[in-house]
């Protein structure tokens, strides 16, 4: 499948010390993929050079190579959703903008709308939580063929980020989007298909979430704490109760009482 994005021998450096050294990162249409960076990872100024800061390498775009001059003609179908985002929408009344983005599916579209929990129409009345859930949903729906969303899914509390990562799932089967979310933490990997860890610049683990047991030592090293159900298959599986990593906490629980 081709590439969406095409990061090729990037170099950034702040101070004389290199962020990015020759730093490499491909992603395919329709992949849903999920960036893990602590602190000092690299992962602001990954996307300080998606919004425009010089760099030397090639970066690509839908074979686009991304420059002031493109720029403008790839957010048409790319977007970068940021903590700037809730405050800089002119959005007003979100159920009309609902309606106008999605007439043809709208009852179906507002059920799942509804399951945030926003309680009101206008969006200027709306707590700042409330605008980033909006934000999203609406980003959801829109027609941009890829979506970066910089951590902030991580301002959520555990409930709203569940139902956030299972619309932006479901939203992504729907529309064939291609999604990168970027953040500080693990608790959105059991929805993604590809897991990367970014590290002083460099991708420390690059798998699925099946993957994670052999690797745990790189997630235990930078202190990344791993959702609850992945976790628990790891030591399950280090007893040979059960046989694979697993996402779904209720199918766990179904597979253990079978045997």
């Amino acid at each position: 499948m081709a590439n969406v994005l095409e990061i090729k021998n990037i170099s950034f450096k702040y101070n004389n010390n290199y962020i990015f050294n020759k730093f490499n990162l491909n992603i395919k249409k329709n992949d849903f993929v999920y960036i893990i960076g602590t602190n000092n990872s690299g992962k602001t100024t990954l996307i300080n050079i998606l919004n425009g800061y010089p760099f030397d390498g090639e970066i690509h775009v839908n074979n686009l190579e991304y420059n002031s001059v493109t720029r403008q003609k790839i957010s048409q179908f790319m977007n970068i959703i940021d903590k700037n985002d809730a405050n800089n929408c002119k959005l007003i009344n979100i159920i009309d903008k609902i309606k106008e983005i999605s007439s043809d599916k709208y009852e179906t579209i507002i059920k799942d709308y509804e399951s945030l929990n926003i309680g009101k129409d206008d969006y200027r009345k709306l707590n700042y939580l409330d605008k980033i859930k909006v934000i999203l949903f609406i980003n959801f729906i829109n027609s941009y063929s890829f979506l970066i969303i910089d951590e902030v899914i991580d301002m959520l509390d555990n409930k709203d980020k569940d139902i956030i990562y299972r619309l932006l799932k479901k939203y992504q089967r729907i529309y064939k989007k291609t999604i990168l979310v970027i953040s500080n933490n693990a608790d959105g990997i059991i929805y993604a298909k590809r897991i990367l860890i970014l590290n002083k610049g460099v991708i420390c683990f690059d798998g699925s979430v099946k993957d994670v047991d052999k690797n745990d030592n790189i997630f235990n090293e930078l202190s990344i704490k791993l959702p609850f159900v992945v976790d628990l298959s790891i030591k399950l599986k280090l007893y040979n109760l059960i046989d694979e990593i697993y996402i779904d906490e209720k199918r766990m629980i179904k597979d253990i009482w079978k045997k």
